[in-house]
């Protein structure tokens, strides 16, 4: 109970984050729409159901993207739902809707921005570190894995420009997702949390331009980005790795009987190896997969070993 009732749970629940990000974009005004997109990619809150209805209703006219109704309460991809443009809401997500605004007296509606590329900054409680990466989620936006290399790295080279382009927006987008960071940790140790936490953020497509939100989730938590922080230090910076979490089903498509023969194989296939102290390249997992039954976590190093793993986890295609 004490938990859900701390202060700095005001900043962690998704019905702070249209004030929230109302805030940060006063902050950081100098940086404007050029860089963070259009405020009405930031939500509203909402806490009636005809409001509700009427603001998928505009999303809808205006902009012929879908909408995303989000409970306060969800994680990792869950508690939401999409509303599409000439579609109606069944019956069962109005019950939905009700069942938010009977519970938390609130919900949250965004328009439903085509991602490009999710981005997280993490930080530890006892460190002044800031560590950014690229993570991958599903279609259904839940979580899947890590690029272990440095943000930079990790970017295709049209979305490396774009965050490092310091002459349009007068500030790097790089600079000022960690600026933002900075300022979501003030706010969290002036309410009284000062341990591991993090952000979620993306770059996104909205009218055929690219912007960066300027702020996803907070996350008031060891998150997979402190895991994916350490294991950072112990792979080579300049190789390609991804870290990500493979499923049973996922392995069984590309062949695998079970997650033991799959990992028995890449195993065989692509050994670690260590070049001045890192790993430089292969497979190694971080659970034991000979206990697995439905999931199973790996690293895979360099180009070989990531293509080997294609159709898996973070590297899963969607049609």
């Amino acid at each position: 109970e004490g938990f859900w009732q701390s202060s700095w749970m005001e900043l962690f629940r998704k019905s702070a984050l249209p004030k929230l990000r109302a805030d940060l974009r006063e902050e950081f005004s100098a940086l404007g729409p050029e860089l963070w997109g259009p405020i009405e990619a930031d939500g509203a809150l909402l806490h009636d159901l005809t409001d509700v209805l009427m603001t998928i209703d505009n999303i809808h006219k205006q902009y012929k993207i879908p909408a995303v109704i989000k409970s306060p309460y969800g994680f990792a991809g869950s508690g939401m739902l999409r509303a599409y443009p000439d579609q109606h809401l069944t019956d069962a997500q109005l019950g939905w809707i009700e069942r938010q605004l009977d519970l938390y007296g609130c919900i949250l509606i965004e328009p439903w921005m085509k991602r490009i590329v999710d981005i997280s900054a993490v930080w530890a409680g006892d460190s002044d570190k800031m560590e950014s990466f690229v993570f991958y989620t599903n279609a259904k936006g839940q979580y899947k894995g890590h690029c272990l290399q440095s943000l930079s790295y990790a970017l295709l080279p049209e979305h490396r420009a774009f965050l490092h382009d310091s002459r349009r927006f007068n500030k790097a987008g790089y600079e000022a997702l960690h600026d933002v960071a900075r300022s979501v940790r003030k706010r969290l140790a002036q309410h009284g949390y000062q341990y591991a936490a993090g952000i979620d953020t993306m770059l996104y497509e909205f009218q055929g331009q690219l912007y960066l939100k300027i702020l996803g989730e907070v996350n008031c938590r060891m998150t997979m980005g402190h895991v994916a922080g350490n294991l950072r230090r112990h792979i080579n910076p300049t190789q390609s790795s991804v870290w990500q979490s493979v499923t049973v089903i996922e392995a069984q498509r590309q062949g695998w009987p079970n997650l033991q023969v799959m990992a028995d194989d890449l195993g065989r296939r692509f050994p670690p190896k260590l070049k001045h102290g890192v790993i430089d390249e292969g497979i190694f997992f971080t659970s034991d997969p000979t206990q697995a039954q439905f999931l199973v976590s790996l690293v895979a190093v360099g180009y070989q070993a990531i293509e080997a793993c294609d159709g898996l986890g973070a590297l899963e295609k969607h049609e």
